[in-house]
C-alpha cells in the first residue's frame, strides 16, 4: 500500500498529475493523512461495505490510527 503515497507524490512532483484521488482506500481509512504522515499501515477495503452495500457496515468497526 506505501507504493500509493510514493506513486502520488512522484506523479504530481512530475507534473503528471495535479492532483491524486484516493478513492478506496480513503473510504477504508478515515484518517488516510495520519496514516500517511506516520507511514502506519492501511486498512484494507472491503467494496462490499461500500456506501450501505451491506448491513455487515453498521457492525464492522472503523480502526482508526492513535
Amino acid at each position: 500500500m506505501r507504493y500509493l503515497l510514493r506513486m502520488a507524490s512522484m506523479v504530481t512532483a512530475t507534473g503528471d498529475a495535479d492532483l491524486v484521488a484516493f478513492g478506496r482506500v480513503y473510504i477504508a481509512n478515515l484518517d488516510l493523512p495520519a496514516r500517511f504522515k506516520a507511514n502506519a499501515p492501511l486498512t484494507p477495503y472491503d467494496r462490499h461495505t461500500f456506501y450501505g452495500g451491506s448491513e455487515r457496515l453498521h457492525r464492522l468497526p472503523v480502526p482508526r490510527l492513535h
